[in-house]
């Protein structure tokens, strides 16, 4: 009977490996975690939420916003901006260097280039249509690295500038045109008259200026000169036959005693005020055509401004468009003029690159032209250590009669100036 009782209670331990199946059966229950993936389409939506996060900062993020202030109060922003006001010029260093690199010394050149490389652009798509096709074009590579070394030799070939260069030329330009500007106010002036007109810059007096030997020979100049001393002479001649005869009538009617009626058109009339162009109040609405990255008038502006700004007395003077259109002609053509000289300077100095002392040297040969110089010879004692003698004389060659001196004076220190903003300087056109 014991054997019985011994075999019962195995039989429910050998089934226990079938409570196990329910345990395998669990990768099928792991199917419908599977199925997640499709629930995770709605949580994809979230980015759209996460966009209007994304734009929050704009609506309010003073940390951002005190960013942009001091980026913007930096010393590199603000050079960008004031670099010319640093040194107290008016006339744009950049606009300058345009005009003497890419519009002059290197315009040719620049075209040549920029032929070429329209040329490389299509050697280019015709490879990349090569390649694509799985072919070689031998041929179209050969052209393409051809017109590569093009392309290099005329870029070793171009003109190369300092970073003082424009600089130098600018101080320059800048100077000229207050000088002109100044000699105009006055002449406008004396002629009671309340804006500035072409006309008031070619009366009597303008040889005088300073820089006039940079201007006196640009053809608008020479060509308005002629222009106005012809009326000048014309109007002479017409005031000297009316007083003739004017006293040719007042002797006759003396001799004779015939007496006139006073006629209301012999009163003196009101005087005429003057024209009406388009002022300086508008003084900027034309420099948004093709010629506003070209032209000075901007800048002529800002130098009449800041004239007009430091002396009470000009309050009420005026500009028209047609004197700043004059000026900036003027500055355009003198720029042309000396752009040749100074690369003969340069060349000759052995240079291959145009620096300040070549356009230095370049206005100085202008400004003394006709003066008289005067040598200074001095003996020194001589610092070399294998030197016989102990002294060497030293010459100096001036001309006192130019404005040299006082021009070289004011350039120096507004260089000086420049060189002082260190890696902050920058100037924008």
């Amino acid at each position: 009977m014991s054997a019985p009782r011994s075999t019962r209670p195995v039989k429910p331990k050998v089934s226990a490996p079938a409570t196990v199946k329910p345990k395998v059966s669990a990768p099928a229950a792991i199917k419908p975690k599977a199925v997640a993936p499709a629930a995770i389409k709605p949580k994809v939506s979230a980015p759209a939420a996460a966009v209007v996060k994304a734009v929050a900062p704009a609506a309010a993020s003073p940390k951002a916003v005190a960013a942009d202030v001091k980026a913007s109060d930096s010393p590199a922003h603000k050079s960008r901006v004031q670099t010319n006001k640093v040194i107290g010029v008016n006339i744009s260093a950049a606009r300058v260097r345009r005009h003497i690199d890419k519009l002059n010394l290197n315009r040719l050149l620049d075209e040549l280039i920029a032929e070429q490389k329209d040329e490389l652009s299509k050697c280019e798509e015709a490879k990349a249509v090569a390649t694509t096709a799985g072919k070689v074009d031998t041929v179209g590579e050969e052209l393409l690295e051809k017109v590569k070394h093009k392309i290099a030799a005329l870029s070793r070939s171009r003109t190369r500038f300092s970073s003082e260069a424009s600089v130098v030329l600018s101080i320059v330009c800048d100077e000229l045109i207050q000088q002109i500007v100044r000699h105009t106010i006055q002449c406008m002036l004396d002629s009671k008259k309340k804006i500035l007109q072409v006309c008031h810059l070619h009366s009597d007096g303008v040889d005088k200026i300073p820089l006039f030997p940079l201007v006196k020979t640009l053809p608008s100049f020479a060509k308005n000169a002629d222009m106005f001393a012809a009326e000048v002479a014309e109007e002479e001649n017409t005031n000297m036959v009316s007083a003739l005869l004017a006293q040719a009538e007042k002797d006759f009617k003396k001799k004779y005693s015939v007496r006139s009626k006073k006629s209301v058109a012999d009163s003196p009339s009101e005087e005429e005020g003057d024209e009406s162009p388009k002022d300086d109040q508008s003084h900027e609405s034309e420099e948004e055509g093709a010629e506003s990255k070209t032209s000075f008038r901007c800048y002529v502006h800002q130098v009449y401004t800041a004239i007009k700004n430091d002396n009470p007395d000009y309050a009420r003077v005026r500009i028209s468009r047609s004197f700043k259109h004059y000026l900036s002609d003027l500055l355009v053509e003198f720029i042309q003029r000396i752009a040749p000289l100074v690369l003969l300077t340069t060349n000759s100095m052995k240079n291959k690159t145009i620096n300040d002392v070549a356009i230095l040297r370049t206005i100085e040969n202008i400004l003394v032209d006709g003066h008289t110089p005067v040598e200074t010879i001095v003996l020194a004692d001589s610092k070399g250590d294998n030197c016989d003698n102990p002294f060497v004389a030293v010459r100096n060659t001036t001309y006192p009669t130019s404005c040299c001196g006082d021009l070289f004076v004011k350039i120096d220190a507004k260089i000086k100036l420049y060189n002082a903003i260190g890696d902050d300087k920058s100037d924008s056109d």
